[in-house]
């Protein structure tokens, strides 16, 4: 449900919303497929951790996390919270953390996708609370289901 005109075209409500402009919807759906869903130069773990933590509701900093993935994760909740601020000196860190420029260029763009996607969410209005542990369940695959942060929303384990 969004508070503008959808059709039903079976999609998640973040990309029904966009609907009733297909080509829209389209470039956004192939934006998606290129920049994650296992098609960046990161791995599904680290794709899907980078996407739960700019929601900014879920607490990685509690996990037990290692050292480059809590950095991947400080830089893009840093990008989402605090743009402005960002210097080469962030990037540096992922570097000696071990992370090509490949890899930061990954971070950078899942960040940046999964932003755009909340505002578009937010903006249309996209309640994606019902729909949230059904996305989780398939969205959330392999060696990411055995992250428990992950299942962990606003305190309480979904």
């Amino acid at each position: 449900m969004t508070w503008i005109r959808q059709e039903d075209v079976g999609m998640p409500g973040i990309i029904s919303s966009m609907s009733i402009n297909p080509k829209m919807m389209e470039v956004v759906r192939k934006l998606n497929q290129a920049v994650s869903f296992g098609a960046s130069e990161l791995t599904r773990v680290q794709e899907e951790s980078i996407a739960v933590a700019v929601h900014v509701l879920h607490d990685y900093t509690t996990a037990d996390l290692d050292p480059q993935t809590r950095g991947m994760l400080d830089f893009a909740v840093k990008l989402t919270k605090e743009p402005t601020e960002m210097r080469e000196a962030d990037v540096i860190t992922l570097r000696e953390l071990g992370l090509s420029d490949e890899q930061i260029l990954s971070v950078v763009g899942i960040t940046c996708l999964f932003n755009f996607m909340n505002r578009l969410a937010d903006g249309l209005g996209v309640d994606i609370g019902a729909e949230r542990q059904q996305a989780m369940d398939g969205w959330v695959t392999g060696p990411a289901r055995d992250q428990d942060w992950l299942w962990v929303f606003k305190g309480e384990r979904v």
